[in-house]
């Protein structure tokens, strides 16, 4: 089971209890409840806190700092590494539900002069003698290839990153990638030929690709340094190479504008965009929110409309039924009478004319026909009373 609450929600509650009884109010750990005020900057009370509450003694409350761009504003706690909540939500709750409009702390031009202020001068090193740590094993795999490649000869044996533009871009992706984390924020690189390229901000992870110009995928879509083309220019765009984004954000070299000298920009430019993004997504659940709660009220209104339909039906179908049953029983009625004048018309006959049977043949053929009519008259008994009662036999 997982709870989800906001950032405040969760100072507030950090120092209103202890995390040992947070945490298990949550069914976590209390080093859970630690990793996550960290990941969401949530300041913890210092050692000692409970203990001056306890005496009565005055305690500091450290404010709860500005969200970070791209923190997620919503925190979930428990439910496991799996627990996606696969459970459809039911129209009655989407219809009772309360979508609240996203409203966030500042404007976006304000979120800019923020990272302005946090990301200084990106310097770019003339050589990779200390690359960021996610290029060493590139590098030093390289260096192997270039040493069987020199036993060898063979092309397969070639190192990937010794040409000057591969070497530039390693230059290029290790100053970038040291300055993300210096930061406070998450780089990601993989493939044989570092070409999938990334930044977590907080809780958006935004793509990038560094690449010659002249890139250009295979017919499989694919790009590698072999698609490389022959351009020396570098350009790096925003997105990955299967999503871009509308309109385009590139950097490229013009002349004596390179891109190590645009590094500082490109990641203030990163990070401002994963709070975009972020904020896009919120407003992105909450229309779907609304939307949902509309269609739900509609399914509702529908599936109302379905019901006294049906009962409608139903309650006609039932009165079919009685009348029905009235009307067998009225038949019924008329056929026992018409057996009972029957039985006396032919005793008339009888008395008139005794050798048409004997006495005792007679008398047992009149109580027969006698007890047939009373049989299937409803009269006898209050069998026809049934005809009002829903789901009698008729």
């Amino acid at each position: 089971m997982s709870n989800k609450m906001t950032r405040e929600e969760l100072y507030d509650l950090m120092w209103s209890k202890t995390a040992t009884e947070i945490a298990k109010e949550f069914g976590v750990s209390g080093t859970a409840i630690a990793k996550i005020c960290q990941r969401y900057d949530i300041p913890r009370p210092p050692m000692g806190h409970w203990n001056k509450v306890k005496a009565g003694k005055s305690v500091h409350h450290r404010p709860l700092i500005q969200r970070s761009p791209g923190m997620s504003d919503e925190i979930t706690i428990g439910g496991g590494r799996y627990s996606y909540g696969y459970g459809r939500t039911s129209d009655e709750e989407l219809a009772t539900s309360n979508p609240e409009q996203p409203v966030f702390e500042d404007e976006m031009g304000n979120v800019r002069s923020r990272v302005k202020k946090l990301i200084k001068k990106i310097q770019v090193e003339n050589n990779l003698e200390r690359p960021h740590r996610l290029l060493r094993h590139y590098i030093e795999e390289d260096e192997e290839r270039l040493q069987k490649f020199m036993k060898s000869g063979s092309s397969w044996d070639a190192p990937l990153f010794d040409d000057p533009i591969e070497q530039r871009r390693l230059k290029i992706i290790s100053a970038l990638f040291t300055a993300t984390e210096q930061n406070g924020f998450k780089p990601y690189i993989s493939g044989k030929e570092a070409r999938s390229l990334g930044i977590k901000v907080h809780d958006q992870e935004m793509p990038f690709s560094l690449d010659a110009t002249s890139q250009s995928p295979n017919h499989w879509g694919e790009i590698s340094i072999r698609t490389r083309g022959g351009s020396s220019k570098l350009i790096l765009s925003l997105g990955s190479q299967h999503q871009t984004l509308e309109p385009k954000v590139t950097w490229e070299d013009h002349g004596q504008s390179l891109v190590e000298n645009k590094l500082r920009e490109i990641l203030i430019e990163i990070i401002v965009l994963a709070e975009q993004h972020y904020r896009d997504r919120c407003q992105h659940r909450y229309e779907w929110a609304v939307e949902a709660k509309a269609e739900a009220i509609e399914s509702i209104r529908k599936k109302k409309e379905e019901e006294e339909r049906l009962e409608r039906e139903r309650i006609i179908q039932l009165e079919q039924a009685r009348v029905d049953r009235l009307l067998h029983g009225a038949a019924a009625l008329k056929q026992a009478n018409e057996i009972r004048e029957y039985v006396r018309s032919v005793s008339e006959r009888y008395t008139a004319d005794p050798d048409i049977t004997s006495p005792k043949h007679f008398e047992a053929w009149a109580n027969w026909a006698h007890a047939q009519a009373d049989r299937i008259d409803p009269v006898v008994g209050g069998l026809f009373l049934d005809a009002m009662v829903d789901g009698a036999s008729p």
